[in-house]
């Protein structure tokens, strides 16, 4: 099996959509987002599930939601516990942890570096406070995936209308990967 771990809804197709194009992974998204919600803004747990249930098909893929609370559920050992499911990965896709990353998106690829081996884990970026990561390994695409992408990213509606989050659907959309371990 093959798995694409991504921390939330989105992260898949903005970081990762050339590799599941390529290798067509299973897509793991660990977070639910609820905290869009509780800021006041339009956006359910529910409309993000439906979005990435899209955009993953457009993309080839399958997709299967963790259900963990993006305003609480920061507990690592939780994290290991249902992360660990997925050790039988012939090959796993997982945040880099970088320096000024998300601070779930860092997380997240703490517990998967820790899980899965080296040999069989490739470590996308996401972004910083900087904004995206332009480092490492440029993943090479078709334009019928470049294509694919963009349809796959109108999936996200609910994210493009938010000011803070329309920035990242704008940023260059190449992807990128650290080496194989």
């Amino acid at each position: 099996m093959k798995y694409f771990i991504a921390p939330h809804n989105d992260d898949e197709t903005l970081f990762g959509s050339f590799s599941i194009q390529q290798h067509s992974p299973i897509v793991i998204v660990v977070y639910d987002g609820y905290l869009q919600g509780a800021r006041g803004e339009s956006v359910t747990f529910s409309n993000r599930r439906l979005e990435t249930r899209e955009a993953v098909r457009i993309l080839g893929a399958s997709v299967r939601f963790l259900g963990f609370d993006d305003r609480t559920d920061t507990d690592p050992c939780r994290l290991v516990s249902a992360l660990s499911e997925f050790k039988d990965g012939s090959m796993v896709w997982y945040p880099e942890v970088e320096t000024g990353g998300h601070h779930q998106h860092n997380l997240v690829g703490k517990v998967c570096r820790e899980i899965f081996r080296p040999a069989v884990s490739m470590r996308y970026l996401t972004y910083t406070s900087e904004g995206k990561s332009c480092s490492g390994k440029e993943v090479a695409c078709s334009t019928e995936e470049i294509i694919r992408k963009w349809k796959a990213l109108g999936c996200y509606a609910s994210q493009i209308d938010i000011p803070n989050c329309r920035p990242h659907f704008l940023r260059d959309q190449r992807e990128y990967i650290n080496d194989v371990r």
